[in-house]
């Protein structure tokens, strides 16, 4: 008797679930990453190739910003934290200011910022190969000031086949948790 009313509660779920999923609309298709190379904080070469096979939430930042980016990498601190257990999610910040942002300066921030080592990967590189990436695949601003970096705020889904399928405001508590629902909804 139990077995069977466990049974059917688990069915009603399961059916339940399969209907608001089926209600959702699919993420949107903006593009994909093009194809690049650049240097991991562990002196590892990163490229396109390495979005193949996982969700990936990025982001673009610098390690001297005295702005946005320590909320934005605390953000990406608190999404590394809900998603971590899942191995098909990677999270993975650019360096808009490549020429400070060596290796070990990245490690160290890294750090700081309670990173787990190959699942919150930290990228740099030559100065021109970040920006065409910014602007040109992930369709974001970026520009030099007379004192500082201007750069875009925004965390960037990437699904598994490398394309691009949601932007989220890094500092809007409810684009942060659309960001989580559709992350798991690419699983």
């Amino acid at each position: 008797m139990y077995v069977a009313l466990f049974l059917l509660a688990g069915g009603i779920a399961t059916f339940k679930l399969w209907q608001y999923y089926q209600q959702q609309p699919p993420l949107p298709d903006l593009g994909i990453v093009s194809d690049f190379s650049l240097m991991t904080a562990d002196r590892k070469a990163f490229t396109h190739q390495d979005f193949i096979g996982k969700v990936t939430i990025t982001d673009f930042i610098f390690t001297t910003c005295a702005g946005p980016c320590p909320i934005m990498s605390g953000q990406m601190q608190q999404l590394q934290a809900t998603l971590h257990e899942n191995s098909s999610i990677q999270f993975v910040s650019f360096s808009v200011d490549p020429e400070y942002d060596t290796p070990e300066i990245l490690t160290e921030y890294a750090t700081r910022y309670g990173a787990i080592k190959d699942k919150w990967i930290f990228l740099t590189g030559e100065k021109k190969t970040i920006y065409d990436i910014t602007k040109n695949s992930f369709h974001l601003s970026v520009e030099d000031d007379e004192n500082a970096v201007l750069h875009s705020t925004k965390f960037v889904l990437v699904d598994q086949e490398a394309r691009i399928r949601g932007y989220y405001d890094s500092e809007d508590e409810e684009s942060l948790k659309k960001l989580i629902e559709d992350t798991k909804s690419l699983l």
